[in-house]
């Protein structure tokens, strides 16, 4: 037995988990020597429950647990009221039901420990040598139950005992420690209820002290720096001192650090250091802080599943993170995962649970935001409710309550914008002022919920007219402008933006020219500050724009091209092109931005301009994946080059492989898994992207590589008309136009504000027949590509944009009702088809032939991605689908025609049509020259009717081989056959060319 304590001594100093193997081993022998009915039997027993609740607390062990119970459970009934060791046993007992509580989250269990230590309480009177022990691990139970169900009786209670415990006990004492750590513990929890500012203060004093008296090779360490990391970020969050956050944070990642995977706290230790991460991150807008936040949220839930006590609490702050994480990035899968959470969180949370109104105030947040970006009605009356709910549950003086008003006030100001009701923005001006008039002057958020102040005001203003609601509005702009968030500050873009609102309102009602030219320097500030939120800088581009084409700036073509820079730039923190595709679709970004931005060139006359903007403005995810395998062997020829060649090569690699990735075949898991696989996808591309960036910035310092990967210039796009010129035809409401494009000279103008459909060719015609004589007006029809662009000739029957590729091999494929009847119209002029029809024409066989042969034709089921989803479109083969996604990732060098007689091969996303995201350009992207799709369903008789004409023009001489640039001309023939067969228009329409 000594020899087991000792070595069980040792292990609290040194934290040595060998020493308490041995001592268990010696406990065991100890109570195998004394059997039931000996009079030492209750004293082992209770020596080997203490070390096994040791050992469970540094490994986790659930069955050493569950033999402390048993040990004590029977020490116990040894000892029978009036036992003199029978509070210590008591004590033993009720700790380790506490232990069990934390695990399972039985209520039982926490009652049982109280009602114990309530009893060894009684035992021990005022003078009782054990009195200390039994106060500490009263007080401690009752603040345990505090936690969970949110008696403030509970926790006066343990303070109480609390403070008499302190008072007799010396510094000296070995649990003095404990009891202080214990003490702040109950101190900080009241601050949060009840918000006095002394128990704060108190809490980190002790905190500090424990911390002081904790050396670093004691096992409860992390503890002690965890408590300081809690209490230092709740200052932080009245006080503001950055000071304190970033001790928080220290001492957190130190705790998380020497804390075992396995320990029972570690799950406390993560959620701890995600709160001051995210704290943090509100402050300096780095999205590493937050993606780290996320990453240890995901673990807390992984250690806290349902059923755990913690479990709903651990919901709402995982979600919290993801709405920090959407505030940055947009990405709308972060808040539609944080409403499931939240909703999931609030399930668990019926009416007086203390963690209910964290549940509602996040939820309602949530929801706000997904209105904001989807417009759903339900949304944002739930949102009101819910924060209407939150505020009755966070009465004054309770240091939360200014942020409940101010986001009610946001709830109802932001369904004023939808509905118009003045008695909703009304309320929420009343309920800001009397937000601020409570909350701290350092505050954190004193920022933003100045700012939302101040936009309310500005919305009334609009409403009403009065000077006084501008004035202060513009005021209460400046004030954070100059003194919440300087240079540097992630938010200052959204404050430079919305002051310069504001001064554009005043400028109307007064005419000032100084507010009129305040306005719009404050937005190109507001857009180039380098350090703000991407998406913020992007929404304050898009303001200036608008604002530049009403009041005809100066400065529009600049705005122009900062938004089209803008939406490059925010799509580095999304992970794959799906993602991308779904910022494109949903953020609040115009459709039309490409086109609007060209036609405000062509107003300024700057045809050049127009034809490079709408160049960089359309196919964004196209030219991304594009510039990934830029050939580098130019720049491996020159000094330097090499190396940056190297990595680049690299991370190309890299980024394609990351963002053809989807999540639907990269992991069939579901919950936590599949969103932590995205979530490292995401950080993965934003990190890459980066490093590209810092790349091809070096690569751009080297003599002849200034414009390497720059948006190509005119003079480069011109190429396109090597052949024949080059039309582009510009749609937008503000104006309507065809660009011609000619090999040598300017590119000439034809408006199309008076023109008819049916007249548009032979206007165009008209044109270049004036311009460069009728001989060369009469062109082919056909579409054009070159090596050093992407532009399409778009006349006559190809109106899509191209990619640049090289040409790629594939083979001919045929599967489908009335097939049959269109292979043999195919074999009949290509003699040496290689066919695969019926259970042959399985997805690898499709897929390998695609590497063999230049030319390909696709009869079979095409299918459009479910909504929303455009990259999930696929053609039906016999086995499993060939998805977009596949086409796009395959490697075919020598591809050069491909007739898509299958649905829907041309029919891309309504929400990014200037993505053209579709079957027919997948095959383009992955070297295709010519392409013929089309637009919707086909009827099962077109294929083998069209497919005759096509091929019987394609392979009409025998003194010369058939040329894929003979495609264009070939669907014409077709076409004009099924029109003169009397064919419905509905069933030839829909073929449309893309390409060469």
């Amino acid at each position: 037995m000594s020899l087991a304590n000792a070595l069980t001594t040792f292990y609290d100093q040194s934290g040595s988990v060998d020493l308490l193997d041995e001592a268990i081993v010696h406990y065991h022998e100890c109570v195998d020597l004394h059997p039931p009915g000996d009079s030492n039997r209750p004293r082992t027993l209770y020596n080997l429950s203490n070390a096994l609740q040791m050992r469970y607390e540094h490994m986790g062990s659930k069955e050493d647990l569950e033999e402390s119970i048993a040990c004590t459970r029977e020490s116990l009934i040894l000892c029978p009221p009036g036992h003199p060791r029978r509070s210590a046993h008591l004590d033993n007992f009720a700790n380790g039901h506490i232990m069990r509580y934390q695990s399972s989250g039985l209520a039982e269990d926490l009652d049982l420990a109280i009602s114990s230590h309530r009893e060894a309480l009684g035992l021990r009177p005022p003078g009782n040598p054990d009195r200390d022990l039994s106060l500490n691990n009263l007080a401690y139970s009752l603040q345990t139950r505090y936690d969970q169900v949110g008696r403030m009786e509970d926790l006066n209670e343990a303070v109480s005992y609390y403070h008499e415990l302190l008072e007799l006990l010396s510094s000296d004492h070995p649990t003095y420690r404990d009891c202080i750590n214990n003490f702040a513990n109950a101190l900080h929890c009241r601050y949060v209820s009840s918000g006095g500012p002394q128990d704060l203060a108190d809490s980190i004093t002790y905190y500090e002290k424990v911390l002081s008296i904790t050396p670093p090779e004691n096992p409860r360490r992390y503890s002690a720096l965890n408590n300081l990391c809690d209490s230092l970020k709740t200052r932080y969050d009245q006080m503001g001192d950055i000071n304190d956050i970033e001790k928080a944070i220290s001492y957190g990642r130190e705790a998380l650090s020497i804390t075992l995977p396995s320990n029972p706290h570690r799950a406390n230790f993560l959620s701890t250091l995600s709160d001051a991460l995210q704290a943090l991150y509100n402050h300096t807008g780095r999205v590493e802080e937050v993606e780290d936040a996320i990453s240890y949220r995901r673990e807390v839930l992984s250690l806290r599943p349902v059923g755990h006590p913690n479990h709903p609490s651990s919901l709402t702050d995982f979600a919290a993170a993801l709405q920090s994480r959407y505030n940055h990035l947009e990405n709308l899968s972060d808040i539609e995962e944080a409403i499931i959470c939240l909703q999931e969180s609030l399930s668990f949370c019926p009416t007086g649970n203390p963690h209910r109104f964290y549940s509602l105030e996040n939820l309602a947040n949530a929801l706000m935001v997904r209105y904001e970006r989807l417009g759903r009605e339900d949304d944002i009356d739930n949102s009101v409710a819910y924060h209407r709910e939150a505020i009755e549950l966070c009465p004054s003086g309770n240091p939360i309550h200014p942020i409940s008003l101010t986001n009610l006030a946001c709830a109802l100001h932001t369904r004023y914008d939808n509905r118009r009701r003045l008695e909703d923005l009304s309320e929420a001006i009343q309920l800001h002022r009397k937000s601020l008039s409570i909350l701290p002057p350092a505050h954190p958020n004193r920022a933003l919920m100045l700012t939302n102040f101040a936009d309310a005001l500005f919305s009334y203003y609009k409403e009403i007219g009065e000077s006084k609601d501008i004035e202060e509005s513009i005021s209460t702009h400046r004030s954070v402008v100059d003194d919440l968030r300087p240079p540097g500050h992630p938010d200052r873009s959204r404050s430079l933006r919305s002051l310069a609102n504001a001064l554009l309102s005043r400028f109307e009602k007064n005419q000032k020219s100084k507010d009129f030219q305040e306005a719009f320097q404050l937005y190109e500030d507001a857009t180039s500050d380098g350090t703000s939120i991407p998406s913020h800088r992007l929404t304050a581009a898009i303001f200036w724009m608008n604002e530049a084409r009403t009041r005809e700036h100066k400065s529009l073509l600049t705005a122009c091209k900062a938004c089209l820079q803008l939406v490059h730039r925010c799509l580095i923190s999304h992970g794959n092109v799906e993602s991308q595709q779904r910022f494109l679709a949903t953020a609040n970004v115009p459709r039309s931005l490409a086109s609007d931005a060209a036609s405000a060139a062509i107003s300024a006359g700057d045809l050049e301009l127009a034809v490079e903007l709408l160049e960089q403005g359309r196919a964004i995810l196209w030219s991304k994946v594009d510039a990934y395998k830029y050939p580098l062997e130019q720049l491996r020829q020159v000094e330097q080059g090499g190396e940056l060649a190297d990595r680049l090569e690299i991370l190309g690699s890299q980024l394609e492989h990351l963002v053809l990735l989807s999540r639907k075949w990269t992991n069939d898991g579901a919950g936590s898994t599949t969103e932590w696989f995205l979530d490292n996808q995401a950080r993965s591309h934003r990190i890459l992207s980066e490093e590209w960036e810092e790349v091809i910035t070096a690569i751009r310092k080297i003599d002849g590589f200034e414009n390497f990967l720059q948006a190509a210039p005119f003079r480069t796009l011109q190429l396109a008309a090597e052949n024949g010129p080059a039309i582009l035809i510009n749609v937008s409401k503000y104006r309507c136009d065809a660009i011609i494009i000619v090999r040598n000279g300017p590119p000439v103008l034809v408006p199309l504000a008076h023109i008819q459909t049916k007249d548009l060719l032979a206007h165009i015609v008209d044109v270049l027949a004036s311009e460069m004589g009728a001989k060369q007006a009469k062109c082919s029809g056909r579409a054009y590509n070159t090596p050093n662009a992407r532009l399409t000739v778009k006349w006559r029957v190809s109106f899509t944009r191209t990619s640049n590729h090289k040409a790629v091999k594939c083979s001919r494929i045929l599967r489908n009702e009335m097939v049959e009847d269109e292979s043999e119209n195919i074999q009949r002029y290509a003699k040496h088809a290689n066919v695969l029809m019926g259970p042959k024409a399985t997805r690898r066989a499709v897929l390998s032939g695609l590497k063999q042969h230049p030319w390909v034709h696709l009869a079979c089921h095409g299918r459009l991605g479910d909504k929303g989803q455009p990259f999930r479109a696929s053609f039906e083969l016999y086995d499993k689908p060939l998805t977009l996604l596949d086409v796009i990732r395959a490697r075919l060098p020598n591809a050069e025609f491909a007739f898509l007689s299958a649905c829907h091969s041309a029919s891309g996303d309504a929400n990014t049509r200037d993505e053209n995201i579709h079957l027919s350009a997948a095959m383009q992207f992955c070297g295709f020259r010519s392409v013929v799709g089309t637009l919707w369903e086909m009827n099962d008789e077109d294929g083998p009717t069209i497919s005759q004409e096509f091929y019987r023009y394609m392979f009409r001489s025998s003194e010369r081989s058939p040329s894929f640039t003979d495609s264009a001309e070939a669907l014409n023939h077709a076409v004009r056959a099924m029109r003169k067969a009397k064919v419905p228009i509905e069933h030839w329409v829909m073929f449309v060319h893309i390409g060469a």
